[in-house]
């Protein structure tokens, strides 16, 4: 998990946990570890609906900034994620727009990976959710 990757990766996203990174509430991904994830990845998140067993049109663009096996279950890695800065959204109707989540930028420009992880391990939300148990 050492090496710097440049890979793109294209991932389906639930709503909740979608519109959680575009408010910048979460800034990180638990996922299992079938594609060897990188420092230096990018996240092509894309929006699912699980009703409707399709994407929604909307998507995020992420940088895996950090990423770690530490109290995961074998397999699983965390990944801090971060904007290029230039991250769009895609509306329902496929015109781009800009996403409106400048708070996920300031927070992740204001602390350290570290402190941003241990932020984020000691949240309750993430300790109930049952992360790790599937892909999100």
């Amino acid at each position: 998990m050492s090496e710097i990757g440049e890979m793109s990766h294209d991932l389906k996203c639930w709503p909740e946990y979608f519109q959680a990174l575009v408010d910048g509430r979460k800034t990180f991904e638990v996922r299992r570890n079938d594609r060897n994830f990188a420092v230096g990845d990018w996240l092509y998140l894309r929006e699912w609906d699980l009703k409707t067993q399709e994407y929604t049109g909307r998507s995020i663009r992420l940088k895996v900034a950090y990423i770690t096996e530490w109290e995961q279950k074998t397999g699983y890695v965390v990944m801090g994620l971060c904007s290029d800065g230039e991250t769009r959204e895609t509306a329902r109707n496929g015109t781009p727009e800009n996403l409106r989540g400048g708070s996920f930028q300031r927070r992740v420009r204001g602390m350290s990976e570290v402190e941003s992880f241990r932020m984020t391990m000691q949240h309750p939300a993430y300790s109930q959710s049952g992360h790790g148990d599937h892909d999100h």
